[in-house]
């Protein structure tokens, strides 16, 4: 799934706010989804709060936010390749706050 990150404040849904719903499954994050379909849409971390992530999916073109970068390459699917250049990391993306590159908060 692609996310892109951006200020929190710069984020707002245009239509179907009412049919997003809160999932929270560690305690380090929260995400929305929509009510409706099940489709991911957002995850604002607690360590991060002036940024937020949405699904790239979700915008009417897509193709507007070009890729940075690829993460936790190492637990991609074996069939999988992509032949971009972008720099791949084993986990999270290197300086990473409050995760210290490796694993989430505990």
């Amino acid at each position: 799934m692609v996310y892109a990150s951006i200020p929190r404040g710069d984020f707002a849904f245009v239509e179907g706010e009412d049919k997003v719903k809160p999932l929270i499954l560690t305690d380090f994050a929260r995400r929305t989804f929509c009510g409706e379909c099940g489709s991911p849409l957002t995850i604002a971390y607690e360590f991060q709060p002036e940024t937020m992530d949405f699904t790239v999916s979700t915008l009417d073109d897509p193709a507007a936010v070009p890729p940075e970068n690829h993460i936790f390459w190492s637990s991609k699917p074996d069939w999988l390749e992509a032949n971009d250049g972008l720099p791949r990391y084993h986990r999270f993306r290197p300086g990473t706050r409050g995760l210290e590159g490796t694993e989430p908060p505990g």
